[in-house]
């Protein structure tokens, strides 16, 4: 396929997702919220407002998930001998990785993707699109999807409370008043615990590799640089990680208000990177003049 045109996305595990997100919100709002609390009462209608702000966060961010632009490799690029850049990523024989279907060499940390039919900057998985946003997330679009999980998760946790909170009290009164589970209840249940565990374990997991500076696959593979001057590195500490706070400041900016907004940060072109290599390299050069 050539580049110029537009990849053929997989839509149905969208889809699914939507129809997953209509379906806790009927469950949550109009099932457990309404029958529990009352919609009527003053703490069945905040929560019920609660539910429905996060359920409104989470299928925006979704949406500029699946339409957001994760960042290309600009066509023609070659800056392979800048001295700004202390890291260049090689292959196995220690040649400059180059895509052979995009005719051009690949940034540090820039991978292909066979859908896109393009390389994405700082891609941050590996063969594939991510799926359930039928898009690849990369350099400029991590927060956003982070965003997503983290409203999804918010939105799960508060569904699966108010659901926990529901059942124990028709346990307390079902032998008094012969009131049983409701089926819709526990279909809700079924499905909301299982979403709930693997968004809190995805969750995490995106954390811990934001505070890293590190994708899945530099965590799964290892990052294989060659620095370009012998003996500066130290090849036992991934050369992104800046620091906890200076790498999650980099994803999602330096203005704290701001880190729950899905608005884009400025963290560069996402061409080159700044590594643990920068002072090292600068020291040398001063010491050399």
């Amino acid at each position: 396929m050539p580049r110029s045109q537009e990849p053929k996305r997989v839509m149905t595990p969208v889809v699914i997702v939507f129809f997953i997100m209509i379906y806790f919100y009927y469950a949550t709002v109009f099932e457990t919220i309404d029958n529990w609390l009352g919609l009527n009462s003053i703490v069945g209608f905040l929560n019920a407002v609660l539910f429905s702000l996060l359920t409104m966060m989470t299928i925006l961010t979704y949406i500029m998930a699946i339409m957001s632009d994760p960042g290309t490799v600009p066509l023609r690029y070659r800056d392979l001998e800048n001295p700004d850049i202390p890291l260049h990523e090689v292959k196995k024989n220690g040649e400059l990785r180059f895509c052979m279907k995009c005719s051009c060499y690949r940034p540090p940390r820039a991978h292909h993707c066979s859908i896109c039919d393009k390389c994405i900057l700082k891609m941050w998985y590996q063969d594939h699109h991510c799926i359930w946003v039928s898009n690849c997330v990369g350099h400029q679009n991590y927060k956003i999807f982070i965003l997503v999980v983290m409203y999804a998760l918010a939105t799960c946790g508060h569904a699966t409370i108010l659901l926990i909170c529901a059942a124990r009290d028709v346990f307390k009164t079902q032998e008094q008043t012969g009131e049983a589970y409701k089926i819709s209840h526990i279909t809700c249940g079924a499905l909301l615990f299982p979403v709930t565990f693997v968004l809190t374990m995805l969750f995490l997991w995106h954390i811990y590799l934001a505070l890293h500076n590190k994708t899945t696959i530099e965590h799964a593979q290892g990052v294989r640089e060659r620095c370009l001057l012998d003996g500066v590195a130290d090849i036992h500490r991934h050369p992104y990680d800046l620091g906890a706070y200076e790498n999650f400041s980099l994803l999602f900016g330096r203005n704290a208000a701001c880190w729950i907004c899905p608005t884009k940060v400025d963290n560069g072109s996402g061409l080159h990177f700044r590594t643990t290599l920068d002072g090292t390299i600068s020291a040398a050069s001063s010491s050399s003049m």
